[in-house]
């Protein structure tokens, strides 16, 4: 199967706010959580946000991609796509842009 492309562009530049944001969220968390009380709690705080950012990326990650896909590496950014084009409402792929490999 063909991975999936958001339907239109609000939807690809929430796909790519989802994926920017797993990938970035935890640092700007340390960061601020550093700034506003201590570094140590700063360091504390961006690894806990790695460790949750994980898991949401692995649960949306067993949720929309297939199972024979799941061997293959997937970027943030690319389990957000998927995430988005699967469940999010509004957001389903073209199936005139999607290409059959079927025989």
């Amino acid at each position: 199967e063909v991975p999936p492309t958001p339907g239109n562009r609000q939807c690809r530049w929430l796909a790519a706010l989802l994926g920017t944001g797993l990938l970035v969220g935890p640092v700007f968390f340390g960061v601020a959580v550093g700034f506003l009380w201590d570094w140590f709690l700063g360091v504390a705080g961006w690894i806990f946000a790695m460790l949750v950012a994980g898991l949401l990326t692995s649960k949306m990650r067993l949720s929309v991609i297939p199972p024979a896909q799941r061997e293959f590496p997937y970027t943030d950014r690319a389990i957000a796509r998927w995430f988005v084009a699967r469940r999010i409402a509004g957001c389903e792929p073209d199936e005139s842009a999607s290409v059959s490999l079927e025989i």
